[in-house]
């Protein structure tokens, strides 16, 4: 069984008594009390989480090698949906790391979309982070 990794990101907002009791009253609406807190009619602890359709490649690349276009040829190939969010140097400006949002089809074959974008980055680093499926979430 394979094991994937799903990061979580976290925003906090403060905001104060009367705005969190009207975001609470209308969230209560969606809400059904689980098992462990079916004695309480309040919970002490809530988090609301929003998934997006995408998972995140992190590539690393050597500074030679032109991110813009350098793997376009895989997207394509393996008709990954994708988009650069974030470009960065690193090991003093000797390697970019890119981070892209990808939407990969269940019908890819990820080791072989890997072993691609493994041959385009010289072995380099490669994370892909996938969200959790519904069963696992």
């Amino acid at each position: 069984m394979a094991i994937e990794v799903f990061n979580r990101y976290e925003n906090k907002y403060l905001m104060d008594e009367q705005a969190w009791r009207r975001v609470y009253r209308d969230l209560m609406e969606y809400m059904v009390a689980d098992e462990h807190n079916s004695q309480t009619p309040f919970y002490t602890i809530c988090n609301l989480y929003f998934d997006t359709p995408t998972d995140e490649l992190i590539l690393t690349i050597p500074e030679d090698l032109a991110y813009e276009e350098a793997f376009a040829e895989v997207f394509r190939k393996f008709q990954v949906k994708h988009e650069l969010l974030k470009v960065r140097t690193t090991e003093l400006g000797s390697l970019y790391e890119l981070v892209y949002a990808v939407e990969i089809s269940d019908a890819v074959k990820q080791k072989e979309f890997m072993d691609e974008i493994r041959c385009r980055n010289g072995n380099l680093d490669i994370t892909l982070t996938m969200k959790p499926t519904p069963a696992e979430a």
